[in-house]
């Protein structure tokens, strides 16, 4: 359910519901892998996979209706439960997840503006053996506006993630120095996007047997409307993290998705999705995943829309148990006011 009041100084957006989550019986009473007390990985039996997870999102956005306003902002707060198949550890996990986002920005003149966006993030797991994972960081970028449409920035982000120790693994915490350069807005004739690419420097505070390392940064999505009916999109984004399960994450990911009007009403959705990650820390190990993924939406009316997706996963690894496939189909009814 959605509500967004656009009256006034501000724009608000809140949003919630729930996601019913069903396994068949093997995804319900035992867990994909779990390390044992010498680190092998193991099928560990449990039950009540089976849940109901809700989530809950709010954002305020403005000045509104004011044009010219030197100050502009944005921000945003999200709180979501997924338990589901986590590909980082290789079973079934529940965690709650918070995000906190903001963007300010403040225009010095007709052409230069400043941003500054800080982030938290914290990642609650309520299954044993896994630790929270939390990152903050803070980026500030100065913004060149090319035209009314295109703007140019470059900037700097420092990030601070931090995992304590769990049977995984020793405490992990980092910090990650990046430079970026980009372009957002209109890039092209019918594309439009947000374009940063950089370079990332990881300093890891703990454990000391970690090597600090510097990695490319590029985070990018397009969108290119091919006609009045049918868009392209496309993403690239190559960072790195951390686990719940004690380990350093390089990880490059790109998708490409395709959404076709086939009337007023009815639009079809299809896309492709490759995930490279490289894990470091107590292990090393290299996943290559691959996602296919379909779906039928349905505007009921102007406050409500149906929806009917599905996904494929092949995941490849070079430790033979997390090489598996996962097949997933989800159905959503959304609400707005």
């Amino acid at each position: 359910m959605q509500f967004v009041r656009n009256q006034g100084l501000n724009v608000i957006s809140l949003g919630g519901g729930f996601n019913i989550i069903r396994y068949d019986r093997f995804g319900n009473d035992q867990t994909v892998i779990g390390p044992n007390a010498f680190g092998v990985p193991t099928p560990t039996f449990v039950e009540g996979n089976n849940s109901i997870n809700p989530y809950f999102y709010a954002s305020v956005a403005g000045p509104n209706g004011i044009q010219g306003a030197p100050l502009t902002y944005n921000l945003m707060f999200a709180f979501t439960r997924n338990t589901s198949a986590n590909s980082l550890v290789g079973q079934i996990t529940d965690v709650f997840n918070y995000d906190f986002s903001a963007d300010f920005n403040y225009s010095l003149n007709d052409l230069w503006a400043i941003g500054v966006s800080p982030a938290v993030q914290y990642q609650d797991y309520r299954t044993n053996g896994f630790a929270d994972v939390f990152s903050t960081s803070l980026a500030l970028d100065g913004q060149y506006s090319y035209s009314e449409k295109l703007t140019f920035d470059a900037g700097y982000r420092i990030r601070y993630q931090y995992v304590p120790s769990s049977s995984s693994g020793p405490t992990n915490e980092s910090l990650d120095h990046t430079l970026f350069v980009g372009a957002f807005g209109v890039l092209a004739p019918k594309l439009t996007g947000n374009v940063q690419t950089g370079i990332s420097y990881r300093e890891w505070l703990k454990p000391n047997s970690q090597s600090n390392f510097v990695y490319p940064y590029v985070n990018a999505t397009v969108d290119w409307a091919v006609n009045e009916k049918t868009n392209l999109g496309a993403m690239v984004n190559v960072d790195v993290g951390q686990s719940p399960a004690n380990q350093g994450l390089e990880t490059i990911s790109a998708g490409v998705n395709a959404t076709h009007f086939l009337t007023d009403q009815f639009s079809a959705q299809a896309g492709f999705n490759y995930v490279h990650t490289f894990f470091t820390g107590a292990t090393n190990r290299l996943d290559n995943a691959y996602v296919l993924n379909a779906g039928l939406y349905y505007d009921i009316n102007q406050w409500a829309q149906a929806s009917l997706n599905t996904s494929y996963q092949w995941n490849d690894s070079d430790v033979s148990t997390f090489q598996y496939d996962r097949w997933q189909i989800f159905a959503d009814l959304t609400v707005s006011f």
